[in-house]
């Protein structure tokens, strides 16, 4: 809350990073995790959660296009 679109994107990218460095084990294997991160802003024309919502899901869909570990606005 109370972030621009630009920081909330720069946190979303900084948050990819941060998983994309992560190894996990579990038993005798060992994986690392991906993540996908849509971020959507409260323009003028949302008025209700619901509606900021369907514009974050978007974005996330958006990110997972552009392939693992990015986020979209």
């Amino acid at each position: 809350p109370g972030q621009t679109l630009e920081q909330a994107l720069s946190w979303g990218h900084h948050l990819c990073e941060e998983v994309r460095r992560l190894t996990v084990t579990i038993g005798e294997r060992s994986i690392q995790p991906s993540i996908s991160v849509g971020v959507a802003i409260r323009p003028d024309e949302v008025d209700t959660e619901e509606a900021l919502l369907e514009l974050a899901d978007q974005a996330l869909y958006r990110a997972k296009g552009k392939g693992r570990n990015t986020a979209s606005d």
